[in-house]
């Protein structure tokens, strides 16, 4: 039976997709600290952003908006970074994990960014799922 990602594309593994080589040479450039910290940056804006909306007094939001720019920018790039991004470790997977309710909370409607996202997580879930039993490394910071 053929496994199935969230979008329902059959899924292959990491190796039918690249050479090892180059598998190689993406896990010697990135470490998995990169993920968790893209996670906190995204949630760091997220609050920023917000933040600045919940302290504005004026009713059109203007200063909020003007200000809030900046923000806004960096969340919809971190968000795209971590879509394309599979977690490969648990930690990673718990630091995106824990980014779903903040991505979702908001004005109502599901941005493609945002329902992109959703969409990798939940590919991620179902391919460390089905993974052999790997380390829980790092998971102990994670739980605090």
């Amino acid at each position: 039976m053929t496994k199935r990602t969230a979008r329902g594309e059959a899924m292959t593994g990491q190796a039918d997709r690249q050479s090892e080589e180059a598998m190689g040479r993406a896990v010697c450039e990135r470490t998995e600290g990169d993920i968790v910290e893209s996670c906190v940056a995204l949630a760091q804006a997220l609050a920023a952003f917000k933040g600045g909306f919940d302290a504005d007094p004026d009713d059109d939001s203007t200063y909020a908006f003007a200000l809030g720019a900046p923000f806004q920018v960096q969340a919809k790039e971190l968000l795209a970074r971590l879509t394309v991004r599979p977690a490969t470790h648990p930690i990673e997977l718990a630091a995106k994990a824990r980014l779903v309710p903040l991505v979702l909370t908001g004005n109502g409607t599901i941005s493609g960014e945002v329902e992109a996202f959703v969409l990798r997580f939940a590919d991620d879930v179902l391919a460390l799922a089905e993974a052999p039993s790997m380390p829980m490394t790092g998971m102990d910071h994670a739980a605090r």
